[in-house]
């Protein structure tokens, strides 16, 4: 009896615990975050010796990298170095190059170009989550609203909207998606502020991996951990945000050399330590020098 008794009582505290940590688990008022598939691997994109050419002109030669589930990839370099070109490539949209690109099959991704366009322009913002989302009318205006679109704005036709308006309603599409990758050409260029808060919120708190063209340095600092930048038709890999890029060229003496992944992949701290290293044997070589001088 005592120890159906007890039993009883664990049952009710366990009960108890797991009522707890649930209120706990929930967040009050609606959050901006974009659910991504539980799935993440260690092969999200990769390409080797990749060659892209229009005619005479060649955009990159022999290019090498690799983008691994859940990093936060920043591709930059000068207009028209093939930054949307090689996102369309990983697409499957530009076929026409060399070398070995790969895409996982097995991704559900989004993109989000420098502009957005919509099957019916003639919808309202509210009818369009509604088709996409197959939710009720109140659920969607409540989605809706963490996208800054309140009251009458959601009865507002999809062709009247501005840019950032139609980003914003795009994001409000992503968030219902949970895609594995997010894939971003220029996703804050030539946005109102609120537009491109939403993007950066979304996608710093997006669990999945992260795949943007950008030139846009807030955007580099603090939703990028691993930058590929395209130079001269050659691409470089560096660990890290636009901060540690710069602090890598300007030890590089702002010289970025034709090299593949493998062996370019240096962070600016190692970097900064090498030269400690080479700095201070050098300063023990001057020493000793200068001791066997004063000697004879």
């Amino acid at each position: 009896m005592r120890e159906i008794e007890k039993m009883e009582e664990d049952l009710k505290k366990h009960s108890s615990h797991l009522k707890n940590k649930e209120h706990l688990g929930r967040k009050s008022g609606p959050q901006l975050k974009i659910r991504a598939h539980g799935h993440i691997s260690k092969e999200i994109a990769w390409g080797k010796n990749v060659t892209k050419a229009f005619k005479t002109r060649t955009l990159f030669q022999n290019i090498s990298f690799h983008i691994a589930g859940g990093e936060r990839v920043g591709i930059i370099g000068p207009n028209g170095c093939g930054k949307s070109t090689l996102l369309k490539m990983l697409m499957g949209e530009d076929k026409s190059f060399t070398g070995e690109l790969k895409l996982g099959s097995w991704l559900n991704y989004c993109y989000l170009g420098q502009s957005v366009a919509f099957e019916d322009e003639d919808l309202s913002v509210l009818d369009e989550i509604m088709m996409v989302s197959g939710m009720e009318e109140a659920d969607s205006r409540q989605h809706l609203s963490k996208f800054q679109f309140y009251g009458d704005a959601v009865d507002t036709p999809l062709s009247s909207l501005s840019g950032g308006e139609r980003v914003r309603v795009y994001l409000a599409e992503i968030m219902l998606k949970s895609p594995h990758l997010l894939i971003l050409d220029e996703p804050t260029n030539h946005l109102d502020l609120a537009s491109r808060e939403a993007i950066e919120r979304a996608v710093h708190d997006f669990r999945g991996t992260v795949i943007a063209v950008s030139h846009d340095r807030y955007y580099l600092n603090n939703c990028v951990d691993k930058v590929l930048a395209f130079h001269n038709g050659c691409l470089k890999t560096i660990k890290g945000n636009y901060d540690t890029y710069k602090t890598y060229i300007q030890n590089m003496n702002a010289d970025i050399e034709p090299n593949t992944v493998s062996n370019t992949s240096q962070s600016a701290k190692e970097l900064q330590e090498k030269n400690r290293h080479t700095q201070s044997t050098s300063e023990n070589i001057s020493e000793k020098q200068s001791r066997k001088t004063r000697r004879h």
